[in-house]
């Protein structure tokens, strides 16, 4: 088949998803089905991003989509990596530092990106996300005026003990708290 029938075939798709074959099938370079995608747009009035949603539900663009996916985070945590392969420690300083930085616009994103904090505390953007994700676990529980210190307190529990709800982080505090006041009465004696 020429690459005029092929584009035409491409260009009679009746949903993203048979175009989404019929491209796949049409061996066309990228110059011409970017030709007929615009020409099937303006046929159907579908969108770029119906044709993208129906790519990505396509088990051949998942698969080339997870393709050295590994390899291609490992690089990137690589050149991400601000603490130099070093791990750093999150004293109380540092985590009121970082609560200040952490937040958000009225629409609720993010007014710092993960890679902007983790360049900042000279860390790792997973060591920010671990952070930000224990710290919303922590509003969530308190809601938004939680008071600075009893968040610090907080963020030095493991993740899953703050996912469980408020009940739970007080009574680790609690806990905690007992062992530190054993511990100190253990040394003086």
């Amino acid at each position: 088949m020429d690459n005029e029938k092929q584009i035409e075939r491409i260009a009679a798709s009746k949903s993203p998803e048979e175009y989404i074959e019929n491209s796949l099938d049409s061996g066309l370079p990228p110059r011409l089905k970017a030709r007929a995608a615009r020409i099937w747009m303006e046929r159907t009035g579908c969108s770029s991003e119906d044709i993208v949603h129906a790519r990505n539900r396509h088990p051949y663009w998942k698969a080339q989509k997870s393709k050295n996916a590994a390899e291609r985070a490992r690089r990137r945590m690589d050149a991400n990596d601000f603490a130099g392969g070093k791990p750093s420690g999150w004293d109380s300083e540092r985590l009121a530092r970082f609560l200040e930085l952490n937040g958000r616009d009225p629409d609720g994103r993010f007014l710092r990106k993960d890679r902007e904090l983790a360049e900042a505390f000279r860390t790792t953007i997973p060591s920010i996300q671990y952070l930000r994700r224990k710290h919303a676990a922590i509003l969530r529980s308190f809601g938004r005026d939680v008071p600075v210190d009893l968040a610090i307190d907080c963020m030095a529990l493991a993740e899953t003990v703050l996912k469980r709800g408020s009940r739970a982080i007080e009574e680790a505090l609690s806990q905690r708290q007992r062992a530190q006041a054993n511990g100190a009465g253990r040394r003086e004696a």
